[in-house]
């Protein structure tokens, strides 16, 4: 057990205690209690981003509080913070021997924050060791000549410890960055502790995680004191048929410019590598630094989890310690399962099943507040270098930048917009495309230059402080609910991006028109809703999330194409092209999911323009040929009277076209094709049935428990059977 201690108040005991667990834990082989006696405030708690009552366990216990694999026991749980209490010193010690004999820490190397010398009494009348003392602020050393004042008296701290008969095991300056303090005292801990050495040299791979606050990975590799090397591999050959896009790697190419500069400001520099596998890259840099561990914060597509457990076993046969942790949703995959541990297949259970899990969603962690310099021997190639862009599309890309600011500096701006200004009438607004009614973060979030934590936490003290009503920030985060089941759904059932979760709508007779399809891609349908939606998203590499289910139902419907053609379009188009929401999405639009509607279901497009664009506001912007048109024939021009079409400048069939297909022909088609996939349905199945017989067969979570170990990320794929 390790005390740090003061007679002094404010001087950084609870700062140093916590840092010192949390640094700790974070070497293999430590199990870390924190034990918190200090009855006058609940610094502690709020450290560990802990907070509730502590629950008992069935041997009558207390169980503690976890967070950052530190097991937690703090005053501040059992006290009210607007409640004044008096503690004399017997009750005192009474309180912190129920908090060690009535607690369950377990088999733990604990830090105790408490007074040393009635500490040490305690601990040794209670049979519990103690192997030592850390002094905290101990001196300020000069800068300039090194010279030590001492603050409270030199060898104060080490006369008590001889007193007691304990070792004063390290001193721990005054600095101005007092974690490069904290770090370097470390070394002064090591012999005494159980744990292995230090790795000299940690790999960073940085991916859709381009953020330093409430980054996983980014924390366990300062922790472990070692030199942290940032690097960024560019191996778009290894994403197969889904390489990032050209709208996409416009943003990615910004943002990794801000991620940069957000390094620099930190003290370090990201490491550029091109190579046809991340493997690759990432060995011969393990190579060339003698890095002895790699971190990352994982992925669940279907292409993602491959590659990593490919890259983890690559690590473990170069000796080499890997690990991997969850910074891309609320709750990791395999939390979240129906009964039976089966995976949920309607997106409506699955989020009131995550919503209903006994703990909330981890909170963010803070950014670090420096990093060591990369040496300078540590090649990069330099991002212009990369490849990610053409001069063609680097050119015909550059108006998004009037409309964009990629980065995490632009994701909070813009987080903080939404919720002072949008969030209160969310709930009533959302559909509206004649609006600013989304928060168009979801580039952001994609790119992981801002946290989905972050979000949620957000949106729950802006409910809580009054800002917006619970239905608007409930229908906000059921949004983020469904990015969380898109990944869910990728991770169970790894093959709908490519084909249909219900096995029968494999028969879909599709068109294959290509021209068609052309027609469509630019706009040109004839039918002014879905027009002006491709057409915005054609011009600024994003799309009304309504706009988006307008213009996927008429592809698949209406036109009768392959909903995997609209996919690939999105994933070139879209700057938030995203495998896993697209996926849903277009799955969802064609019915192939147990919860969505059938494949026989037409949009009504009259009663959708009717609802999310009333006055043709939204029309009128992406479509100015039709601008001079009365709403009440914007929507519908091909039955608007000549003289009115004349007097507006409209010519159908010239300057806007006249509809691909009529609605009559569209519901004809649709009723055929209806009939086909019903011929191949199994008679004794219906669709829900389908989709939870595929739920039964196609389950990957482990059997058993959920993994005991997050951090150590998603267990390796299995290989599925086609159901």
């Amino acid at each position: 057990m390790f005390f740090v201690a003061s007679g002094k108040g404010g001087v950084g005991k609870s700062t140093t205690a916590v840092n010192l667990a949390v640094a700790m834990a974070a070497k293999p082989g430590m199990r870390v209690g924190l034990l918190d006696a200090d009855v006058h405030g609940p610094s502690v708690p709020r450290m560990m981003h802990l907070s509730g009552r502590p629950q008992v366990s069935a041997g009558n216990k207390m169980v503690p509080l976890e967070n950052y694999r530190v097991r937690c026991m703090s005053m501040g749980f059992l006290m009210q913070d607007d409640v004044a209490a008096v503690w004399r010193g017997p009750m005192v010690m009474s309180a912190l021997e129920k908090f060690v004999r009535g607690v369950e820490w377990g088999e733990l190397d604990d830090i105790a924050l408490i007074d040393a010398r009635r500490g040490v009494t305690m601990f040794n009348n209670i049979s519990v060791a103690v192997l030592g003392i850390v002094e905290n602020m101990s001196y300020y050393a000069c800068p300039a000549c090194q010279h030590r004042e001492y603050i409270f008296g030199q060898d104060g701290a080490k006369h008590t410890a001889t007193e007691l008969g304990l070792d004063l095991l390290g001193e721990v300056p005054l600095n101005i960055k007092p974690h490069r303090a904290l770090l370097a005292s470390l070394s002064s801990l090591s012999a005494g502790m159980p744990h292995q050495r230090t790795p000299g040299t940690v790999l960073l791979w940085f991916r859709r995680d381009l953020r330093v606050a409430d980054n996983p990975a980014l924390i366990a590799a300062l922790q472990t004191g070692a030199v942290v090397v940032p690097v960024y591999v560019w191996a778009a050959e290894e994403e197969g048929q889904f390489q990032p896009g050209r709208c996409s790697r416009w943003w990615l190419h910004y943002s990794l410019l801000a991620f940069e500069a957000d390094l620099a400001a930190l003290g370090a520099r990201l490491v550029y590598r091109r190579a046809p596998e991340s493997r690759i890259a990432l060995l011969q840099l393990i190579e060339e630094t003698g890095a002895q561990a790699l971190f990352f914060n994982h992925l669940y597509d279907p292409i993602s989890l491959v590659r990593d457990n490919e890259i983890k076993a690559a690590m473990a046969a170069a000796g080499v310690h890997c690990r991997s942790f969850n910074a891309d949703v609320l709750f990791e995959p395999w939390l979240v399962l129906a009964e039976g541990g089966r995976p949920d297949t309607c997106c409506k259970d699955y989020w009131n099943r995550a919503m209903s899990l006994p703990f909330p969603p981890p909170k963010p962690l803070p950014p670090p507040l420096a990093m060591r310099a990369v040496p300078e021997e540590v090649v990069s190639v330099e991002l212009a270098n990369l490849g990610l862009m053409t001069p063609e599309e680097k050119q015909s890309n550059q108006q998004l930048l009037y409309t964009w600011t990629p980065g995490s500096k632009g994701a909070h701006v813009l987080l903080d917009g939404f919720v002072r200004r949008h969030l209160a009438v969310f709930d009533a607004d959302r559909a509206k495309t004649d609006r600013t009614s989304t928060s168009r973060l979801s580039p952001h979030v994609h790119f992981g230059e801002i946290s989905v934590r972050f979000i949620f936490h957000v949106v729950k003290r802006a409910e809580a402080g009054g800002v917006a009503s619970a239905a608007a920030c409930a229908a906000f985060l059921q949004q983020m609910g469904y990015r969380e089941y898109a990944r869910y759904l990728s991770y169970h059932f790894p093959f709908t991006h490519e084909r249909s979760l219900l096995e029968h709508l494999r028969a879909a007779p599709w068109r294959f028109d290509q021209g068609l399809f052309k027609a469509w891609r630019q706009g040109r349908t004839g039918y002014p809703l879905v027009d002006a939606g491709l057409r915005e998203l054609w011009s600024t590499g994003w799309m009304h999330n309504r706009s988006r289910v307008v213009c996927a139902s008429f592809l698949v419907k209406n036109l009768l194409l392959p909903w995997q053609w609209g996919l690939k379009h999105y994933w070139d188009a879209q700057l938030d092209a995203d495998l896993e929401s697209d996926a849903l999405g277009w799955q969802y639009v064609s019915g192939c999911l147990a919860d969505a509607k059938p494949f026989s279901h037409m949009l009504d497009h009259a009663a959708e323009s009717a609802r999310f664009d009333p006055e043709g506001r939204y029309v009128r912007r992406w479509l100015p040929v039709l601008a001079r048109l009365p709403a009440k024939w914007i929507h519908r021009p091909w039955e608007a009277p000549p003289a009115l079409l004349a007097d507006a400048g409209v010519e159908l069939g010239v300057n806007y076209p006249l509809p691909l297909i009529t609605l009559e022909e569209s519901r004809a088609a649709l009723a055929r094709a209806s009939a086909v996939i019903e011929q191949a349905m199994v008679p004794a199945l219906d669709g829900v049935a389908l989709a939870r017989a595929v739920a039964g067969r196609a389950a990957a979570a482990p059997s058993g428990a959920a993994p005991a170990n997050p951090p150590e990320g998603p267990p390796a794929p299995k290989r599925l059977r086609a159901p």
